[in-house]
């Protein structure tokens, strides 16, 4: 439907034209339909126009409604228009959180990262965004822009959309359906290609912002549009620069992840719990299992012998507890271990020991509580477009772009184990606060040691250096020392694991990615019917750089241990010159 007020033919087709110019943006075809139908629709008023005064003006029109054919009703394949107005009623402020919610796609990278996506690999660059059509994967649709590709961010071949400047975006066109026979195989799961705008003219500016429910994970995003048409209308030149920001969302202020931290059925962030211990699987110099059973109150986790194979952990007070064998909860709360169903937590597990084996116990699990629900981005962009009709036939454009984000990750601190542990060189006759000469492997003199807190004292040795008085060397806790004690060789080296309970500080990752593009072409009618053709030239470059942060050097991490008194108030220097004599094994770094 189209209200009309008077005027006459003529000055009505004028005014049409003039109209759908400067409304429907590079629309010529809606244009010359619109005034099809109107020239066609006026004909059966022709009586009521001639009752109009003459010389009347058209004042206003209003197109309600229209027969003129979209693409989607056109085009072979199955294709979906999404215009602007859509993208930008989302709350979301980047691209893809608005196309995730379409049946169409899958969700695939993200900027928004957790706290396993902290490392770029050649297929994997942290902090983009990118789309899957039908699940087929981010490599198995195509992207495109003005129906050109753009610069892949990896060797997977993926475009980063995130560094499509969304400010220019007029609709978003999606061809559902595989489109591999026109495109290649990277259009298995379609294709997706955004429009930009054409003949923007003027100046617009536009800041959004919004948060979580949670009142974290804040996003800023603020645009600046310029552009102008020239030289009758045949030309425009465009430029804009975006900026986006988004903070951190922890997963400590969501309920749905204290419910998983406190929920016994769901594991843990790291598959062993507990402070720095002792881990014997690395060792053929075991204590003794009966020892070890005294100790713990019942028997201990054991692969081929009791005792062999096993983890011991430290509580604060310098106890010793078991990860994975049914005394577990016990012997860490007795070591003044706190359960707060926050960082500490008890979970279903069944228990390792010989004589219990698959039974169903309630040991520890130890959550990662302020790792990110939601990585802070930052990220700029610059845009630039031109356009210009050399002929009623041929149009002459360039485009430029360049986009920058910067990604942050956090990950739980770093740990020393599983091959990354320390060999401890061990002196039962100053490291150990019980008499090393008395047999340990009786566990009755084991229980009456350890009957209280006192009891040891009566089996006290008086050339014990404890740590922190001069001439320490490697001293241990009373529990412990009793089970090194009951080994084979009392005097071998114990091999010391950290986890990341409080050991290190978190790593964390900076990520940025970078890609500019340039592209030049004409645009051209060719005398067969409704074919076109297009030459273009296009250049660009993309880069992923990422800077890691909290990873422990092991070579330094063991050389500090090893020095006397675990290396209190040592000094030490890395990367220090090889003055040793001429044969002899180079200096540690």
């Amino acid at each position: 439907m189209i209200a009309i007020r008077p005027a006459g033919t003529a000055a009505l087709r004028a005014a049409v034209r003039a109209h759908v110019s400067a409304k429907s943006v590079g629309r010529g075809l809606m244009g010359a339909s619109l005034c099809a139908a109107l020239s066609l629709g006026l004909s059966g008023h022709a009586q009521a126009q001639d009752a109009t005064p003459p010389g009347a003006m058209l004042e206003e029109i209003t197109v309600t409604g229209s027969r003129i054919m979209r693409r989607d009703y056109e085009a072979n394949s199955p294709l979906i228009s999404v215009e602007s107005e859509l993208l930008e009623s989302r709350t979301g402020l980047n691209i893809e959180s608005y196309l995730n919610q379409l049946p169409n796609y899958n969700p695939a990278a993200s900027p928004v990262t957790t706290q396993q996506d902290v490392q770029i690999t050649p297929v994997n660059s942290v902090g983009i965004s990118s789309i899957s059509l039908r699940g087929f994967g981010p490599n198995r649709n195509l992207v495109l822009v003005d129906g050109q590709r753009m610069v892949p961010i990896n060797a997977l071949m993926v475009t980063d959309v995130s560094s499509i400047p969304s400010a220019l975006i007029e609709r978003v066109e999606i061809i559902s359906g595989g489109a591999s026979a026109v495109y290649g195989a990277d259009a298995i799961g379609g294709v997706t290609n955004f429009i930009l705008k054409k003949n923007f003219e003027g100046v617009e500016l536009d800041t959004q912002a919004s948060s979580t429910e949670a009142g974290d994970g804040e996003e800023y995003r603020t645009y600046a549009l310029m552009g102008t048409n020239f030289d009758g209308g045949r030309g425009n030149v465009t430029f804009g620069v975006e900026y986006y920001k988004r903070e951190a969302a922890y997963e400590k202020n969501r309920d749905f992840y204290k419910r998983a931290w406190a929920d016994p059925t769901v594991g843990g962030d790291f598959f062993v719990f507990g402070y720095n211990g002792y881990n014997t699987a690395f060792s053929f110099n075991n204590p003794s299992a009966a020892t070890a059973e005294a100790i713990m109150g019942n028997p201990v986790r054991a692969f081929g012998s009791p005792g062999s194979f096993e983890g011991y952990r430290f509580n604060n007070d310098g106890s010793l507890f078991v990860t994975g064998s049914g005394n577990n909860i016990g012997k860490y709360l007795a070591g003044g271990g706190v359960i707060d169903n926050y960082n500490y937590a008890v979970q279903h597990a069944y228990d390792g020991t010989i004589e219990q084996r698959g039974q169903l116990i309630d040991t520890l699990k130890w959550n990662y509580t302020e790792a990110y629900a939601s990585s802070p981005q930052e990220r700029y962009s610059l845009f630039a477009s031109g356009r210009y009709d050399l002929t009623d036939n041929i149009e002459f454009y360039a485009r430029g772009t360049w986009a920058e984000s910067k990604t942050r990750t956090r990950l739980f601190p770093a740990n020393a184990s599983f091959g990354w542990e320390a060999s401890i060189p061990y002196n039962p006759v100053t490291d150990s606060p019980v008499d090393p000469t008395l047999d340990w492997t009786d566990p009755n003199r084991v229980r009456a040691a350890l009957a209280d807190e006192t009891a040891w004292q009566a089996y006290a040795n008086p050339n014990f250096i404890g740590t922190g008085q001069p001439g320490a060397q490697h001293p241990v806790p009373v529990e412990f020392a009793i089970l090194l004690n009951s080994r084979p060789n009392p005097a071998g080296d114990w091999i010391l694991e950290t986890y990341p309970s409080n050991s290190f500080d978190a790593r964390s990752t900076l990520n940025t990615n970078t890609v500019w593009q340039v592209d030049a072409g004409v645009r051209f009618d060719l005398p067969f019917g409704d074919w076109t053709g297009d030459v273009y030239l296009a250049h660009g470059e993309s880069s992923t750089y990422n800077v890691a942060y909290g990873n422990n050097s092991l070579t330094r991490w063991r050389l500090l241990v090893s020095q006397p008194d675990y290396g209190r108030n040592a000094t030490l220097e890395a990367n220090q010159p090889n003055t040793s004599p001429p044969g002899s094994p180079p200096a540690s770094p």
